[in-house]
């Protein structure tokens, strides 16, 4: 396994945010988050666009002032202790970040001689798949190359605290497998790692815990293991239209009518008596789909319901 990550010490939090506030103008961004993160394991920050992941992730960076609220990092400050955080730090930003005639291989080698760990540019780029690319620029990158590229530049730093933003945006099949791959070595390096996405399908990857945040909250905090598998989301048709509130009351859960799709999120007892429910109404179950785990949970939350 590679050493992407330098000696922590295992005992303490790597990461600890109490009652966090970020608000631009009027609009409240992070709205009292409170969350703690430990080495040696990789925290999923679940959410759709907009619901304050990015500005939750630059605040413990140190690039954003909260507006109230305490950030520990190692146990310091990431504003009053940036010289001493950043050293920790390996930090893949959503975009940008590198000048566009920049060529791949030297500034893999700038940033490996900056933070002075000994790691091998060469190494690092051939681990994400780019060493076919070491004398391209980085305007000719495509998006997908962009993203493995930021990711060995964040890695460069042999960081003990990593926070990745969308990692896998825009890279193929192939490709997020290898970053899977790298994210849990990291892990097992002993870094503590926080991944922000919106794409909830490639989570159970690499995560050990989800969190999902929305509107500047965050709605759930578990680990993959404890995701209920009791609750689906079930979204089906019918033939002909069926009466939503009988349905409903027959199922003893709510139901929507979304499109040309019924939709419910349930027990997944439910699934056994929808059969039966539609067909004593003189109907047909037809395109029936069942979605369970983090993933029912992600989109009842994103759609208004409750954790």
């Amino acid at each position: 396994m590679t050493a992407y990550c330098r000696d922590v010490q295992q005992t303490a939090e790597a990461v600890i945010v109490d009652d966090l506030v970020i608000r631009y103008g009027s609009v409240l961004a992070v709205d009292h988050v409170s969350i703690s993160l430990e080495y040696g394991s990789v925290t999923a920050l679940l959410g759709p666009n907009g619901a304050g992941k990015t500005s939750l992730m630059e605040a413990c960076e140190g690039v954003r002032s909260p507006t109230s609220g305490i950030i520990r990092i190692a146990g310091m400050d990431p504003l009053r202790q940036r010289k001493s955080v950043v050293s920790r730090l390996g930090v893949m930003l959503q975009s940008g970040g590198i000048y566009p005639a920049a060529r791949v291989r030297e500034t893999m080698a700038d940033f490996c001689a900056l933070y002075g760990q000994g790691v091998n540019p060469d190494n690092l780029l051939d681990q994400v798949g780019m060493s076919h690319r070491r004398d391209a620029t980085w305007r000719t990158l495509s998006g997908g190359e962009r993203q493995r590229l930021s990711l060995a530049l964040a890695l460069s730093a042999r960081p003990s605290i990593a926070f990745l933003d969308e990692p896998t945006s825009g890279v193929d099949l192939e490709g997020r497998d290898g970053i899977a791959n790298i994210i849990r070595d990291m892990a097992k390096s002993g870094c503590a790692v926080l991944v922000s996405t919106h794409d909830v399908s490639e989570v159970e990857a690499y995560a050990d815990r989800v969190l999902i945040m929305n509107q500047g909250k965050i709605a759930t905090d578990r680990t993959l293991s404890s995701a209920s598998d009791d609750l689906v989301e079930i979204r089906f048709r019918t033939d002909p239209p069926i009466d939503v509130e009988i349905l409903a009351r027959d199922l003893d859960a709510q139901v929507d009518l979304t499109g040309s799709d019924y939709l419910a999120f349930a027990p997944s007892t439910v699934v056994s008596k929808l059969g039966h429910a539609i067909t004593d109404q003189g109907s047909q179950l037809r395109d029936l789909r069942v979605t369970s785990g983090i993933q029912a949970e992600y989109r009842r939350i994103v759609r208004g319901g409750q954790p």
